[in-house]
């Protein structure tokens, strides 16, 4: 029950985002907002579905489920799915990102491949880690904040630009009809 009212609040929200009930200021961030929602669910779900035949055949509550999928490092395979916004976007455009957000996909892309490879290594060969748990989770947190900054970073400007896709293409149409009924009607 507290899923299906999450997923109608979220829902509800998604639509807010792109109505024209908020000021237009805000409706990049928002826009922006629905669309990292729609990603993180996206990618989360087949750690989501794991966590559920997990729960299903086993004692395991779902949330224990979840943190021992996050500690395994399942969740830092999609690191590079999220970073991947930043290379479009830098590919694309020939402004030069500042240096905070370099560094943090520096590290974010670096740790989160390297947390993923011993947490695999170590689970495939038996090792155990002599890493803190709490230093190793603060890093993995900083992992997630900056990807996620990365990631927001990288996409806002693409709901920022009001002459995008279908509008550009629609102002094109109405510019070309113009001009062509103003040739038509001075005859040339």
């Amino acid at each position: 029950m507290l899923i299906l009212i999450a997923l109608i609040l979220l829902s509800f929200l998604m639509w807010l985002a792109g109505s024209n009930l908020i000021n237009r200021k805000i409706v990049p961030h928002t826009l922006t907002l629905r669309d990292l929602t729609i990603t993180v669910l996206c990618s989360l779900s087949p750690i989501l579905l794991a966590c559920l035949v997990k729960i299903w055949f086993t004692p395991e509550t779902f949330y224990d489920s979840f943190v021992s999928a996050f500690k395994k490092g399942e969740v830092f395979l999609y690191t590079s799915a999220y970073l991947s916004a930043f290379f479009v976007f830098y590919v694309k455009d020939s402004t030069k990102p500042p240096g905070l957000i370099l560094s943090l996909v520096f590290f974010s892309g670096l740790g989160g491949a390297l947390i993923y490879t011993f947490s695999y290594s170590a689970k495939v060969l038996n090792l155990n880690s002599y890493a803190p748990e709490n230093a190793l989770l603060i890093v993995e947190m900083l992992i997630v904040f900056s990807v996620i900054v990365i990631w927001y970073w990288s996409t806002l400007p693409s709901n920022a630009n009001p002459n995008t896709g279908s509008k550009a293409s629609q102002k094109q149409q109405v510019d070309l009809e113009n001009n062509f009924n103003s040739l038509k009607d001075t005859g040339l």
